[in-house]
């Protein structure tokens, strides 16, 4: 993404690599790489459709399942990665629709 935004990568290139993360997610079978995988596909995705930036939903939902023992991982990742947006993206964020039902079963 740091690529695209500093315009070294083309749209087409940047979704291609989402669609290759959405397809190494079908292809885990951990609970945890599937929800990494679907991050790193959906923050690809933020390129050409900004509600895609979500995808914290999707990384809160892995922290959670890599740590099942810690019920705060997942809302300390969406917290985290919050904080690390920018002002601009976290105005973004606040202007979209709720997050995708994965946010609601990580408890973020």
């Amino acid at each position: 993404m740091r690529a695209f935004g500093r315009g070294q990568m083309r749209i087409g290139q940047v979704r291609t690599l989402a669609v290759e993360a959405h397809a190494a997610a079908r292809q885990a079978s951990d609970p945890a790489a599937v929800a990494a995988a679907r991050a790193a596909g959906q923050a690809g995705s933020v390129a050409h459709m900004a509600a895609h930036a979500w995808s914290l939903a999707y990384a809160a939902l892995a922290a959670g399942l890599a740590a099942p023992d810690n019920p705060a991982a997942a809302a300390a990742e969406a917290g985290w990665q919050y904080e690390q947006a920018t002002p601009t993206v976290r105005a973004v964020l606040r202007r979209l629709p709720p997050p995708p039902a994965a946010a609601a079963r990580s408890g973020s």
